[in-house]
């Protein structure tokens, strides 16, 4: 009797599915509500039905004949159906084994089931076809040298650039601090300000394998960057063409806004690199019915979902895409109607732990929008928000404490050359690479429009390699226009056009470590970020038993910014909130005590000094040369 291969998946499917459940089933605190036993009956079942199917060859036809339809659809073969079919269980299982807090009940079954869901629907429905590496060499150097490029422009003195270390960034790496030490587990929860856990995986690995440094947490943003820089090139080449490509990855390489993410130890950048990678992989898996392209696409659309939040925007995105390209080419879209209905099932594989936690807890899902809703402070009609969201790609200055350089988000002659490239692609609105470049901005002007502060520097991140395409590509039209009425003078400017793209990319990224770093060092020059920042410094060089006694209180605590925890997170800090005497006051009793005094804290010092004497007073002073802070060094 000859046995076929699905009777075999499906029983070792339905054995490891029993064994992980029960697993799962043990795990479980007493409290904790999950159908457990439903999944180790469902376990069971398919276990025992594959072994009949083993045993007697007429079962074994009749198990064939309903997996060979769906099978035959979707352009697979009956063993990749088998492991298609395990994806979803698996997925399931994920959610159950992770709970909702911030320790998953079983951590192993977690993390190997949600991988093993993933590695079963791309290994079931991957066409096993040969890529010849040789023929795009070329291709690849230059991608290779792109993301070298971005890495040049990155990698200079990451503890120095940017000048501030935020309490964002303080807050990222405190999670990542407690990932390592086993404090938080679950990627498939909130984190840090409601963002899913996965991220903070990435600075806990660098941290785990770089060391506890400031360097260390900025490192994935580095890498993050470059390689968005290295992508952008490629799919611009796909989209528009190698010039125009070109000019956009040499664009983005020196963006001085792009550069300053790209060293932020924080989700940001992250969001433009799925934004590149998913784009880029569905353009060309529409463009050349490539099966694999649109799994990859599916996998990546899930993952972007656990970054940061404008990765949400890719949900409509792809999906509205698709339906506007689908509508003009419907015998395309019938022919791919497989393929796009396994890209859907990645992402739902991917993506339903997370979905899952969500639905459970919807305001998680639901705070960051809230946080920085328009909405919640301004009575400006829905129109003058988008206009506002228009204004602030070209025209409206940005001060923040993100990237206070008083400058459009994008300054002359970028300005300029972006609004050039819209109106082209505008005019070449039939072209599906241009409807989803222009979808792409569009969706950021709503994201502008509706968030407080315009322009909120740090929910643009996703769009800049759109912008750096759009001023690319308006170059490219602009000679092209030139060519039919001045050919003789094309190679001349393309080499102007070249040398000044240079020209910009270096002036961008000089001005950044210059220019824009000085204006964010006066305008922040004596703000509480920049307390925390010097003082955390400084508490670094103290031993491990060292309190801190904070006199900060209404301005700030010394807990109220996390990059003072994360440069030196084995001192304690203590807040006085009384005045001094006061026995509401924490009590300490380290032999080493280090004392702070904000100014307005000023008329304590010479009490503490009597109840302690014989320490030493020190100040610290801002850019401005006004006091930032003092501090008495006590020691028994």
């Amino acid at each position: 009797m000859q046995v076929t291969k699905p009777s075999f998946i499906f029983l070792a499917g339905g054995i490891f599915l029993t064994l992980a459940s029960l697993k799962v089933k043990n795990d479980l605190p007493t409290n904790a509500h999950a159908p457990m036993a439903l999944f180790v009956g469902v376990g069971i079942f398919i276990a025992v039905t594959a072994t009949f199917s083993i045993i007697n060859a007429r079962i074994a036809r009749i198990f064939e004949k309903y997996l060979q339809y769906p099978a035959k659809w979707l352009g697979v073969s009956m063993q990749g159906l088998s492991l298609i079919c395990f994806s979803l269980p698996f997925s399931i299982l994920t959610h159950y084994a992770a709970g909702g807090a911030i320790l998953m009940y079983s951590p192993v079954v977690g993390w190997i089931a949600w991988l093993l869901s993933i590695f079963l629907i791309l290994s079931g429905a991957w066409r096993h076809e040969g890529i010849r590496i040789l023929s795009h060499r070329n291709t690849l150097l230059v991608t290779v040298g792109f993301f070298a490029l971005g890495c040049l422009f990155r990698i200079f003195r990451p503890e120095e650039y940017p000048v501030i270390f935020s309490g964002n960034e303080g807050s990222a790496g405190l999670v990542g601090m407690d990932i390592l030490a086993g404090k938080y587990n679950n990627p498939f929860a909130s984190a840090w300000f409601s963002f899913p856990g996965l991220y903070f995986f990435i600075p806990a690995g660098s941290l785990a394998i770089f060391g506890h440094t400031l360097t260390a947490l900025r490192i994935p943003s580095i890498i993050a960057g470059s390689l968005t820089v290295s992508l952008t090139y490629l799919l611009g080449r796909a989209m528009y063409g190698n010039r125009t490509a070109t000019l956009a990855a040499l664009l983005l390489a020196g963006f001085h806004i792009h550069i300053h993410f790209s060293r932020l130890g924080l989700s940001n950048v992250w969001d433009g690199l799925f934004f590149v990678v998913v784009i880029g992989l569905v353009w060309n898996a529409w463009q050349h019915e490539k099966r694999n392209l649109f799994l990859l696409a599916g996998v990546s659309l899930g993952l972007a979902q656990y970054f940061y939040v404008t990765s949400h925007i890719l949900l409509i995105l792809v999906p509205l895409w698709l339906f506007i390209v689908a509508r003009s080419d419907r015998s395309r879209c019938k022919r791919l109607a497989p393929d796009l209905t396994l890209m859907l099932m990645a992402t739902v594989v991917v993506i339903l732990p997370l979905a899952w936690f969500y639905a459970s807890y919807p305001q998680d899902l639901l705070a960051p929008f809230f946080r920085v809703s328009v909405f919640r402070s301004s009575s400006d009609t829905v129109a003058q928000q988008l206009w506002l969201g228009v204004q602030s790609f070209t025209h409206l200055p940005i001060w923040s404490d993100w990237y206070p350089i008083g400058e459009p988000f994008l300054s002359r002659p970028l300005a300029e050359l972006f609004l050039a490239g819209v109106l082209f692609m505008a005019f070449g609105w039939r072209e599906n690479r241009n409807v989803f470049l222009l979808l792409w901005i569009v969706a950021f002007i709503f994201v502008g429009g509706f968030s407080n502060d315009v322009p909120s520097l740090q929910r643009y991140v996703a769009v800049i390699a759109a912008c750096m395409l759009a001023v690319a590509f308006g170059l490219t039209r602009l000679l092209d226009i030139l060519g039919r009425f001045q050919p003789i003078v094309v190679p001349y400017a393309k080499v102007v056009v070249m040398l000044t793209i240079v020209f910009l990319s270096l002036k961008n990224m000089v001005e950044y470590y210059t220019y824009y770093t000085w204006v964010t060092r006066l305008y922040l020059a004596e703000s509480e970020g920049m307390v925390a920042q010097e003082l955390g410094q400084f508490l670094q060089t103290q031993p491990e038993d060292t309190q801190v006694v904070f006199f900060g209180y209404p301005r700030m605590g010394y807990y109220s910014i996390p990059s003072i925890q994360f440069l030196a997170p084995n001192i304690k800090g203590l807040d006085i909130g009384e005045p001094w005497g006061s026995t509401r006051n924490p009590q300490f009793d380290s032999k080493h005590i280090v004392f702070v005094f904000l100014p307005h804290h000023q008329k304590e010092i010479p009490k503490v000094r009597s109840d302690y004497p014989g320490g030493t007073l020190f100040e610290e002073r801002s850019y401005w040369n006004n006091i930032l802070y003092y501090y008495y060094i006590y020691s028994e």
